[in-house]
């Protein structure tokens, strides 16, 4: 007779993501057991500029690629910004460049006049020419790009 204990292994699961993956949804969704490979997606109004293909191992999932980035499509211009749009592409995708056709609610010279923005992870960021009505500019995106790869690092 063997006096060998006998143990029992429960097999590992993956039961939540890396926190840092921001509204991130799995298919099939958690808690899988190890091995098990999952497709990684956004919401509806975001977008990956990531990974979307990860695996389960020893309780954590792991990207195959790249980790997943969801990125928020741009819905509306900020209603602080007192502009009102004429025409625009919105929504817009993240890192879309968008053309506006302005015009202040101010009464001011620059009515009218086309501006461009980009679409970054749900902002409206303005590119070029801004007007008074319009507090962001090209000093805005850089040190939010710069705060924002500043993150990714």
């Amino acid at each position: 007779y063997d006096h060998t204990p006998i143990i029992s292994v429960k097999p590992v699961k993956c039961e939540t993501l890396d926190s840092t993956w921001k509204n991130v949804d799995t298919e099939p969704g958690l808690p899988v057991n190890t091995k098990i490979e999952v497709t990684l997606s956004c919401p509806v109004d975001h977008v990956n500029k990531g990974g979307d293909k990860a695996t389960c191992q020893n309780g954590e999932v792991v990207p195959i690629n790249n980790p997943p980035q969801c990125r928020a499509n741009c819905q509306s211009v900020d209603p602080e910004l007192k502009i009102e749009v004429k025409k625009s592409h919105l929504p817009a995708q993240h890192g879309t460049e968008i053309t506006f056709n302005y015009r202040c609610s101010q009464k001011d010279a620059n009515k009218g006049r086309n501006v461009k923005a980009v679409c970054w992870d749900g902002e409206i960021i303005f590119l070029d020419g801004s007007p008074e009505c319009l507090q962001l500019g090209l000093q805005f995106l850089f040190s939010f790009l710069i705060s924002e790869l500043s993150y990714l690092n």
